[in-house]
């Protein structure tokens, strides 16, 4: 019998005053292990296993537990390395074998895999469960017919093997054999009433196939088979998930009372009365759980967002890398960081974050939806929708991520697959504001004025807040010449949201547009007062500064934005550009530099410099791999690629220059410069006719450009050769 709930928290209290005594205390470390399992703790259960199984090498029962929960974890190559300590002390130790062999197929290494499996079933060849394991593996490979025959053999072997069927029934459901799946999941069942993992199976499996009331009697099951471990919260989440409030706040109720499960039964009724509204309740029970347990990562996330949601996004930063810093496995704590960081406009810090959200969780369909929101956002189109395509795959009814699918193809201009993409999502959500505000963007990029109206109009009907549609709707005025209703329209809504800092960017944007930089400035500066570490706010007042020659008020905003968080090389990239224009050259340059301290590949930074470099004697080899960075960011960007054929020039190799000259007279054929840089390169490559072209061409768009005298010199040269 497993000790009570209270037992185990004593246990753990015991055991690691033990360890304190002596950190190499390998026995409690392992029992430290088996009472965190007791409390439902796999994370610390982990961790003390690992740390037993370095100090107890001979041990293998402590090896194959460490094992286990690395391969549970996905951690395969560890949990292989396990196995194998473990097969060191006993080769012929049948779990061990077992163990290397599902880890190197979780590995893909899947021939190695069949072939442990196998060596497992020559040691044992009355063991069932060898045979579904290798039935198991044959499926992974593509060899239906071998696990078919695996499969039979286990049962044969052992027609009452549990774990035989659910094996079984897992490789028929992944061939769509779902009836088949399901006979041997509820023969599992059958077999063994209380087996946690036919249980939970055939729980999954009914909530799978939205077989919803029919879970319910394996979910309470569940419930009832740990008292004091992680399924004892089985109901309450499942009344959670299927929306029944009010049983799951009965079931978790009772739960409280149990002092170990105390915390976690706190921070779930927290969340849900989040979901409801309950600010007070959810944040009262939320203070509960971390004063039970102050490192309890979803407690710390709610309180996160009830921060976030009281209008205090500092503190709400403040708790999200709390959670973080308590366990900095756990990705939704980094995809909140990246939520935070995104609102705030930090949009490389929120990049950061969601990119550590897909390391630790590849198939992570809410970052991929994020990341390619912010690929958008830096005019990204074609990566945006590489994320985006990712979410789908991984995701395929997911509406959230088919929907930035469609806006990374609008963006792109790929109009034909952005259609088939939303005709489909259009005719399931007729009525959703985001699908037809994205139906209203589509219309827009076909040069549609009317049905693009048609569905903005739509989607602010159901959603009058909508951000995005008001920048929809917005466009379309001024399209239409009507810019002042534009701005009628953000100032009707921000009387009503006066502290809604999106809404305070785009009325600024509108009142830019419409040439009223004084109502700009005020809309901008109210959006710095509501958020003040928003830095699209800071950006956006920095560049009406620079627009309006008050070069000094955007340096001083651009520097108390990297005062606030030194990492902001977007800010420092901008300080730089300012100084350029006081013709501040130097102090430019060591903001450029401070820029790519932080971030290396920070592109304009990075050719902003080499740029610097070229022109005042510097360095030309450290100049050639910044524009090269550069280039690399952004392949398509003229001016990057008129930094690299100057640089070229200038070391003599012009030969190398012809090609990025020649793509930024492509991508901008009305800048001069671009002209005389290309008639430079064709001149110094013997091209004299092409080389005439360019340079009257350059004279031709305007005489006075900078570099026209060295063009007409040029020009003469060639006339007398």
């Amino acid at each position: 019998m497993s000790a009570p709930p209270a037992g185990r928290a004593e246990a753990v209290l015991e055991l690691r005053n033990a360890v304190k005594l002596d950190p190499k205390f390998g026995e409690a470390r392992d029992k430290l292990g088996d009472a965190f399992v007791g409390l439902g703790d796999g994370n610390a259960a982990l961790a003390e296993y690992v740390r037993a199984a370095d100090l107890l090498p001979q041990n293998t029962d402590v090896q194959l537990k460490a094992g286990l929960l690395l391969f549970r974890v996905g951690q395969f190559e560890d949990a292989r390395a396990r196995a194998e300590k473990a097969l060191e002390v006993n080769p012929k130790l049948l779990p061990a074998i077992i163990l290397r062999g599902n880890a190197l197929a979780g590995m893909r290494d899947l021939d190695k895999a069949v072939t442990e499996i196998e060596e497992a079933i020559e040691l044992d060849p009355e063991r069932s469960l060898s045979y579904a394991n290798l039935g198991a593996l044959q499926a992974s490979k593509g060899n239906p017919q071998e696990a078919e025959a695996s499969f039979k053999r286990a049962l044969s072997v052992d027609p009452n093997s549990a774990e035989a069927r659910l094996a079984y029934g897992g490789v028929l459901r992944s061939e769509r054999r779902v009836e088949d799946a399901e006979r041997e999941f509820k023969k599992a069942v059958e077999l063994d009433p209380k087996n946690v993992m036919a249980n939970r199976t055939l729980a999954s499996f009914y909530l799978g196939s939205r077989r919803i009331q029919e879970a319910e009697p394996y979910v309470k099951t569940l419930s009832t088979l740990d008292e004091a471990g992680p399924y004892r919260f089985a109901l309450a989440d499942y009344y959670a998930a299927v929306n029944r409030p009010a049983d799951a706040i009965r079931e978790l109720e009772a739960i409280r009372s149990t002092k170990a499960l105390a915390p976690a039964a706190a921070t779930r009724l927290a969340a849900i009365y989040l979901r409801q509204g309950n600010r007070d309740d959810s944040r009262r029970l939320a203070d509960e759980a971390l004063a039970a347990q102050p490192k309890n990562v979803a407690a710390l996330l709610i309180k996160a967002e009830l921060l976030a949601a009281d209008g205090k996004p500092d503190e709400a930063l403040v708790q999200a890398r709390a959670a973080v810093n308590a366990n900095p496995q756990a990705a939704r704590a980094h995809y909140a960081v990246g939520v935070l960081l995104s609102r705030r406009g930090d949009l490389e810090g929120a990049r950061q974050s969601f990119a550590e959200v897909l390391r630790l969780n590849p198939s992570a369909v809410a970052a991929q939806v994020q990341l390619a929101r912010l690929e958008l956002a830096s005019g990204k189109a074609d990566s945006a929708t590489r994320y985006a395509s990712d979410a789908v795959r991984n995701a395929p009814g997911n509406p959230g991520a088919r929907l930035m699918l469609v806006r990374s193809l609008v963006a792109e201009g790929n109009l034909t697959r952005a259609a088939q993409e939303l005709e489909p999502l259009a005719k399931r959500f007729p009525d959703d504001p985001a699908v037809n505000t994205q139906v209203g963007y589509y219309e827009l990029a076909r040069g549609r004025t009317g049905p693009a109206r048609t569905a903005f109009e739509r989607a602010i009907a159901r959603a009058p807040g909508s951000v995005d549609t008001l920048a929809g709707l917005s466009r379309l005025d001024f399209i239409d010449g009507r810019g002042a209703q534009a701005a009628e329209r953000i100032d009707q809504r921000l009387a009503q949201d006066p502290k809604n800092t999106a809404l305070l960017l785009l009325g600024a944007r509108v009142y830019v547009a419409l040439d009223q930089a004084e109502r700009a400035e005020a809309l901008l500066k109210r959006a710095t007062e509501a958020d003040s570490n928003n830095f699209e706010a800071y950006a956006q007042l920095a560049m009406l500064y620079f627009r309006e020659r008050k070069l000094d008020e955007a340096l001083a905003g651009l520097d108390g934005v990297a005062a606030k968080d030194p990492k902001a090389a977007w800010a420092m990239t901008l300080a730089g550009v300012v100084l350029e224009a006081q013709g501040k050259q130097d102090e430019a340059r060591q903001r450029y530099e401070r820029a790519l301290e932080s971030d290396p590949q920070a592109a304009v930074a990075s050719n902003n410099l080499a740029w610097i470099y070229a022109s005042t004697g510097g360095n030309l080899d450290l100049a050639l791999q910044l524009a090269r960075t550069a280039v690399s960011k952004a392949p398509a960007q003229p001016q990057f690629n008129d930094t690299l054929a100057y640089i070229y020039l200038k070391k003599g190799l012009a030969t190398l220059a012809l090609a990025p000259a020649k793509e930024s007279v492509a991508k901008d054929p009305r800048n001069p410069i671009y002209h005389y840089r290309l008639g430079v390169v064709f001149q110094e490559t013997g091209d004299e006719a092409k080389a005439r072209a360019s340079l009257e061409e350059a004279l031709r768009l305007r005489p006075d450009f900078d570099g026209a005298a060295d063009a007409r010199q040029r020009l003469q040269q060639l006339s007398k050769g």
